[in-house]
């Protein structure tokens, strides 16, 4: 996978204005990635919980944690937290170093049967 591209970038559903925050965004959001995944490897937490510890805003670490999670690097725990707008929202955890490498193999697996197709 691209380096440059979704999950490593700030991702975008439409080329609009989502692009241009993505592109705006893209090297904050990588520097604000790093941070969430500190925090989460120190110990889980919601969300609002993990941007509280670090000075950033949910609405910001969200979707830094898409990210981690499409990267393979956290994971929920099935609990449950409290969300800023009330409701019910995941507690995240980091991956341990098994979990990461069953997580890379089953995408080199992936990339190699999408290869292997064309």
């Amino acid at each position: 996978m691209s380096e440059t591209s979704y999950p490593h970038r700030a991702g975008f559903k439409d080329d609009g204005t989502g692009k241009e925050a993505a592109e705006a965004y893209g090297d904050k959001a990588v520097t604000n990635r790093s941070a969430v995944l500190i925090a989460v490897e120190r110990k889980p937490g919601t969300a609002e919980q993990i941007g509280e510890r670090i000075g950033l805003h949910w609405y910001l670490t969200r979707p830094r944690l898409s990210e981690l999670k499409a990267m393979g690097l956290i994971v929920k725990t099935g609990e449950r937290g409290k969300g800023a707008l009330g409701g019910a929202v995941n507690v995240w955890r980091a991956t341990t170093a098994e979990e990461r490498a069953l997580f890379n193999a089953r995408k080199a697996a992936e990339a190699e049967k999408t290869t292997g197709d064309a």
